[in-house]
């Protein structure tokens, strides 16, 4: 995994609102995984009620590239993509 300098400013975001693509996130993944990476899409998915968070990860152990049910919403190295409910972002940074 390529280590990276993080931005300057750290904070935890309440809403949708407080992100913004390109900045870095930290998130909960089921068992209690943290994993790292950079915020690529903000929004609603199809058959889903909460707005997800779209991340590039850090390292390769993601589920796709930027794609769910067939339909491209950001563009990333395979296994490098995710999407996490906004609830489960814990840390983000500038």
């Amino acid at each position: 995994m390529v280590k990276r300098s993080l931005p300057r400013r750290a904070f935890a975001p309440r809403s949708p609102g407080d992100l913004m693509l390109g900045y870095c996130i930290k998130f909960t993944r089921p068992g209690g995984k943290l994993s790292r990476g950079t915020v690529r899409y903000i929004g609603h998915l199809p058959t889903r009620d909460e707005i997800f968070v779209g991340v590039e990860l850090d390292g390769y152990d993601g589920k796709h590239s930027g794609t769910f049910q067939g339909t491209k919403y950001f563009t990333c190295s395979p296994n490098k993509g995710i999407f996490t409910p906004f609830s489960k972002v814990i840390m983000a940074w500038e």
